[in-house]
């Protein structure tokens, strides 16, 4: 189960990325993400201060040091695929979700191979399969989707409904299966301020993408879904390939398991707000 769970996770990285490049034009991405102090923010935001968040989170509530890995690892993998999911659902824009999602990603390839040894005292990861598992399994995956917007749009068309169905369906086994595999384990973990520190770090996260978004309100909702977000899917490829402690993985779930009830009402609150604001300009 353990495996499949693992398959899972390559799948719907492989799949969202590919979705994620056959959605926009290169011109509507670049387009879109003009505002240079704003794109300087949201990378302020994803590269400093998530996990330096995520580094005083753990030191607060003293966590484990396989706990604190796991959290740092996701800390230091911004850009989560679902977040184009969730900027949809509350009616945000695609092209600056896509644009920022695309340049944080690329971005994670180089630093956090250089960010997890740093932050990680004591715990040793492999540089050379963290940049292998991002260039294969998240920049490959986003190029082939891009080339094709350009080269075969008749084709990136028709196959990104089916592409996205399969990031989805992905999406719904991983929510279901890792917590199903590993409920004991979670049980087990309650006492150790696991769930408290993930719900902080979540929080401060989404404030924290708030007051960096800047004065646009539909900028500022799709920085604060994006800081709440990070690459869950990458993550979960990233620690089963550098870490046998349980512990780690369990942190995932544990923040997997916190932002549902965080994220989902905020991007329907957010929804209305939007809905509000298209009602009064009309």
């Amino acid at each position: 189960m353990q495996i499949i769970g693992q398959l899972l996770a390559i799948v719907f990285v492989v799949s969202t990325m590919l979705g994620v490049g056959m959605l926009l034009s290169v011109r509507e991405i670049s387009s879109s993400l003009t505002d240079r102090g704003w794109l300087a923010r949201a990378l302020l935001a994803n590269f400093v201060v998530l996990p330096a968040l995520a580094f005083g989170v753990a030191r607060l509530f003293q966590l484990d040091p396989m706990l604190t890995a796991g959290l740092m690892v996701l800390a230091t993998a911004p850009g989560g695929p679902v977040v184009i999911k969730l900027v949809a659902l509350a009616k945000g824009e695609p092209a600056i979700t896509v644009g920022l999602l695309i340049i944080v990603l690329v971005l994670a390839v180089f630093s956090q191979p250089v960010l997890l040894p740093l932050l990680l005292d004591g715990v040793h990861v492999s540089a050379q399969s963290i940049v292998l598992t991002l260039i294969f399994t998240v920049l490959l995956p986003l190029l082939i989707g891009l080339v094709m917007r350009a080269r075969l749009p008749y084709w990136a068309t028709m196959l990104h409904n089916s592409v996205q169905g399969i990031s989805t369906l992905c999406t719904v086994l991983i929510c279901i299966l890792l917590p199903a595999v590993h409920w004991q384990e979670l049980l087990g973990i309650i006492g150790s301020h696991a769930f408290l520190a993930a719900f902080m770090f979540l929080l401060l996260a989404c404030l924290a993408g708030w007051l960096l978004g800047g004065p646009q309100p539909g900028r500022r909702r799709v920085l604060s879904i994006n800081c709440a977000q990070p690459n869950l899917a990458a993550a979960l490829v990233i620690v089963s390939q550098n870490f046998t402690d349980p512990r780690v993985i369990l942190m995932l779930l544990v923040i997997l398991l916190s932002s549902l009830p965080i994220l989902l009402p905020l991007c329907l609150f957010y929804a209305r707000q939007e809905q509000a604001a298209s009602r009064t300009a009309n």
